[in-house]
């Protein structure tokens, strides 16, 4: 994400604040993510959160190739990380099992 933003516009700087806007809301968003897997159980949360995350990642490429303003990349990268599911094994709010 950050090689994307740096080589198509061109700023560090840019690229910098739109990885601490994605790793701060994950941050934020990982906790309600768990809740939400507590409450209604992976297999109801996860698709749902995936679907999110991949329009969230679609936004971001789309804002960046286009050339929107920092703004809009800033929120996209913020809405994948709220619903962004880490894969692996014993990753994320989804990786533990009962």
């Amino acid at each position: 994400m950050v090689l994307l933003v740096s080589v198509r516009t061109g700023s560090y700087t840019d690229a910098g604040v739109l990885a601490a806007v994605v790793v701060l809301a994950g941050a934020v968003g990982g906790p309600p993510l768990a809740r939400l897997i507590d409450l209604f159980g992976q297999t109801v949360v996860i698709p749902v959160a995936g679907a999110l995350s991949a329009v969230g990642f679609g936004l971001l490429i789309v804002a960046v190739e286009a050339g929107w303003p920092a703004e809009v990349s800033w929120l996209a990268g913020r809405s994948v990380a709220c619903a962004f599911l880490r894969t692996g094994r014993r990753c994320g709010p989804a990786g533990r099992t009962r």
